[in-house]
């Protein structure tokens, strides 16, 4: 682990003047919620794990005129996130006995 964190620092110089943190992925430097975006999505679509449909969503969902919680709901619904009957007896909040009582 200490090699792996030593190649992260090679090539970092001291200059003369103050310390100051900087966003590699903008090219200004600075954070926007618009670059953390980008970058995310790009390291999602390019997952293998991801189908050509969830990909085409993604890449449209937020783009659509719903409200943003609609479209935060639907991403958490693409995701799996979301509290469903399956969801609660996997870490057992539900016993698989009782989703019936749900119905």
């Amino acid at each position: 682990m200490l090699v792996e964190k030593l190649d992260l620092i090679v090539g970092v110089s001291r200059g003369v003047g103050d310390d100051s943190w900087v966003w590699r992925p903008d090219e200004s430097g600075f954070f926007t919620v618009k670059s953390a975006y980008e970058l995310l999505a790009s390291l999602f679509l390019s997952s293998p794990h991801i189908s050509s449909f969830h990909s085409y969503i993604f890449q449209n969902m937020w783009k659509s005129a719903a409200p943003s919680k609609v479209c935060a709901f639907n991403w958490q619904l693409l995701c799996d996130r979301i509290r469903t009957e399956a969801n609660m007896v996997k870490p057992r909040l539900l016993q698989e006995s009782d989703s019936n009582i749900l119905l």
